[in-house]
């Protein structure tokens, strides 16, 4: 692969992504970017979703963590309000 294409922006402001580029990253049509710049540079980034599986552990690991620490419903319940609160103070 070539250190770089050449690409035209369109009059709506549009990019074509090389083919060889799309299929080395595997971008397919409907593909999520997030777009980010310095000011100089844009840089475009692939958006994977989430997988079911890492919900799944974070899930599993929270649970162990609530029966290791005997919290109950209504502590968790106290945490997130105290959470809350004290961003809402934070954003004053």
């Amino acid at each position: 692969m070539r250190k770089y294409e050449i690409t035209s922006l369109s009059s709506k402001g549009q990019i074509v992504i090389p083919t060889e580029i799309r299929k080395r990253l595997e971008l397919d049509v409907g593909t999520k970017l997030a777009i980010m710049t310095d000011g100089k540079n844009v840089l475009l980034q692939k958006i994977e979703p989430p997988r079911i599986s890492k919900f799944n552990d974070l899930i599993a690991r929270s649970q162990e963590i609530r029966k290791r620490k005997r919290l109950k419903k209504s502590d968790i319940r106290v945490a997130i309000k105290a959470a809350r609160k004290k961003k809402v103070a934070n954003s004053l």
